[in-house]
């Protein structure tokens, strides 16, 4: 076996370890399972500090703000994840194209190397708008967080005050 053979392979090893790491805690911080606890942690806390007669008692609006103070961290949850499984697919796609653009370059033959060039430069076009993506999204993402937060500071002012009637 050549000298880079023995050089990849434990690399190869550490990155699919990594992964399978990654694969798990991804598995385990999912929307759904982490959107599961989130409703339960507020059930949970709507029963135990609130009541459920004091819930019941409150004016529409009131309930509306719980209502929302619920959701909306299930929704930033969902575009945050959304968001990531995105720009993960992209930059599998950026990899593979550039992968097969390398392949297509080392097996063409000197007219065809402009055509290999070419496609290089789309693949250095496409790979930068990938990542302008990819940062546009996580400013979305980002600009949902501050919002989120203030939704969340209205509902825990809410809820201070339902604790105090």
């Amino acid at each position: 076996m050549s000298e880079a053979g023995f050089h990849n392979y434990p690399t190869m090893r550490r990155e699919s370890e990594g992964r399978a790491l990654s694969k798990s805690w991804r598995t385990v911080l999912s929307w759904p399972v982490l959107g599961t606890a989130w409703i339960a942690v507020c059930l949970f806390y709507l029963y135990t500090r609130v009541g459920w007669p004091r819930i019941a008692a409150m004016p529409p609006p009131e309930i509306a703000t719980i209502v929302i103070g619920v959701a909306l961290p299930l929704l930033l949850l969902w575009l945050a994840t959304s968001s990531r499984r995105r720009t993960t697919d992209i930059l599998e796609l950026e990899r593979r194209l550039a992968q097969k653009i390398g392949e297509i370059g080392a097996q063409t033959n000197p007219p065809d190397a402009e055509a290999g060039d070419a496609l290089r430069r789309r693949a250095a076009d496409l790979a930068s708008t990938a990542e302008s993506a990819a940062q546009r999204l996580d400013r979305a993402t980002a600009a949902l967080g501050d919002q989120l937060a203030g939704s969340v500071d209205r509902v825990v002012a809410a809820t201070q005050r339902a604790e105090g009637t």
